[in-house]
């Protein structure tokens, strides 16, 4: 049985990023499918076009999870620099793949045009390592498999899609969350919310004092919003397991806050 997953990290490679005109929203959905799983995301960040840049972030980022996912920069042009700064951080080589360049040249010939020369780059997989085909588009994606004698005691795993939105969707379906099923183990992430009235932010976290003190490491998130305070009570496990927990928590801090709950919702992510 191989070794469960607990965290993860995200990166999004792009200039474009950067700046006031394009979102990160990829995160989101690679997230969803995370807490499907139980997997904490610890980290996630948004990266430039810069080769340098982009393999110091994979190799800080696959330092603090047990894998990491990518999106973005597989494209043709100059630019795109994902392939290269994972070959760079992680000591991999690239051969190219017959394969993808038949598949691109068809796909441009059906539209009655011919391949540029520069979509060839897309060939360009890692020796050695499973290369993900992409049905709705040209560029693959990557599974990398990273034993731990040449990085850490650990095996870890590196998912590389494209970044356009419907073509990272079509991936995650057809292979991140079942080799997620797979590991999984029945695990999930489950959340409880209670809703605080009458108290302010601060006055919340003084009356959380005793149950920090009693439940020091578990994971609980204060959350301030125009409607009020919001208590997460947070767990990943199975389904009985996370309701008995919940339950446990959630009578303690009725406890505690008494009248002040306005209300009590349960955002849980359950395949």
């Amino acid at each position: 049985m191989p070794e469960a997953l607990k965290t993860a990290s995200i990166i999004a490679a792009g200039s474009e990023m950067l700046g006031t005109t394009r979102v990160d929203t990829n995160s989101l959905k690679i997230t969803a499918a995370l807490e499907d799983h139980g997997i904490a995301l610890v980290r996630k960040s948004v990266v430039g076009d810069v080769l340098g840049d982009l393999a110091t972030e994979i190799e800080f980022s696959l330092s603090r999870a047990d894998m990491l996912i990518m999106t973005g920069g597989l494209g043709p042009t100059e630019d795109d620099l994902t392939r290269e700064a994972l070959a760079k951080a992680l000591g991999l080589e690239m051969e190219v793949d017959q394969s993808i360049i038949d598949k691109i040249e068809a796909r441009f010939a059906a539209r009655g045009w011919k391949a540029p020369e520069v979509n060839k780059r897309q060939a360009n997989v890692f020796r050695g390592q499973t290369t993900l085909y992409n049905d709705r588009g040209t560029a693959p994606g990557f599974h990398l498999e990273i034993r731990g004698e040449t990085r850490s005691h650990r095996e870890k795993h590196v998912f590389v899609f494209p970044g356009v939105p419907h073509e990272l969707e079509w991936m995650i379906e057809r292979y991140l969350t079942p080799w997620l099923d797979e590991r999984g183990g029945g695990v999930s992430r489950h959340r409880r919310v209670l809703k605080i009235a009458g108290l302010t932010e601060s006055g919340v976290e003084e009356r959380l004092a005793s149950y920090y003190a009693a439940h020091a490491g578990e994971a609980v998130t204060i959350l301030a919003s125009p409607a009020g305070i919001e208590v997460h009570i947070i767990t990943e496990a199975a389904e009985a397991e996370a309701r008995a927990f919940i339950a446990k928590r959630e009578e303690e801090l009725l406890a505690i806050f008494g009248d002040h709950v306005s209300a009590m919702t349960t955002r849980r992510s359950n395949r």
